[in-house]
């Protein structure tokens, strides 16, 4: 049978030892993972997340798993809330999220409601993710056509991204889209795809310690000499120069 106790008496029932185990058992490989996923917008962030509610004792079995969801679920909204604010969401907007999805965990009393409100939870911060980027990027004065792709490629920075895929969710005619998106933003869709990409390359090499073969991966390169050869082209500099760039003004 479910537990019934309310979320904060849950986390209280934890034992040091048992928060000990969880810890030890959570790969810095997985958490890693789930932040490269969030700092690009990539919903298989989701997916992810919810893994980390499924006990995983090798072989032994949390003596609450109601309570084992709620102590994972704190936790990744902790850490998901640090993701966000090292890619660039401000602060309070960042803490003001995690209060409402603290707040909805403690109107859990099963693990279906810890499990449902979690993927709500992931979903609100990737989409407040999507939002900070896109608002860097598009200007008032762009169409709804525009801001629409805009937000599509920003959306889906892990896949081969066309124009012709756009065009069709938005019943326009291809060529039409090339000319308005060129117009609008002076740049071709091919080249603002390639920039977008080089941008979340950029904080990947920031705030992770993937090598340029999984970035190049990540963000759906046809290879990773491509992806150099595309990110010598943007910056002026091989990804493993920027990374040196970064680590030396760190050091200043």
């Amino acid at each position: 049978m479910a537990s019934t106790l309310p979320m904060k008496e849950a986390v209280f029932e934890l034992s040091k030892d048992t928060v000990g185990d969880m810890r030890c058992l959570r790969s810095l490989q997985e958490e890693m993972q789930i932040k490269r996923y969030i700092q690009t917008c990539d919903y298989r962030a989701v997916e992810c997340v919810m893994k980390r509610l499924e006990p995983d004792f090798s072989g032994r079995h949390p003596a609450n798993p109601f309570t084992h969801a709620v102590y994972t679920a704190v936790e990744s909204i902790t850490l998901i809330t640090r993701y966000c604010i090292d890619a660039g969401m401000a602060e309070s907007r960042a803490f003001a999220l995690s209060d409402v999805c603290l707040q909805q965990l403690e109107l859990c009393f099963n693990r279906d409601d810890v499990h449902s409100s979690v993927r709500c939870s992931v979903e609100r911060f990737l989409g407040e993710m999507v939002r900070c980027k896109t608002k860097r990027v598009i200007k008032e004065n762009y169409s709804n056509y525009v801001k629409f792709a805009v937000n599509y490629v920003i959306s889906n920075l892990n896949t081969q991204l066309t124009l012709g895929d756009i065009s069709k969710a938005l019943f326009l005619n291809a060529n039409y889209l090339a000319q308005i998106f060129h117009t609008e933003t002076g740049m071709t869709f091919s080249r603002f795809v390639r920039k977008q990409k080089i941008e979340a390359a950029k904080e990947l090499l920031q705030f992770t310690d993937y090598s340029a073969s999984a970035i190049s991966q990540q963000l759906a390169f046809s290879g990773q000499s491509y992806f150099i050869k595309v990110f010598n082209a943007e910056t002026g500099m091989t990804p493993k120069e920027y990374r040196a760039m970064l680590a030396e003004k760190s050091n200043n």
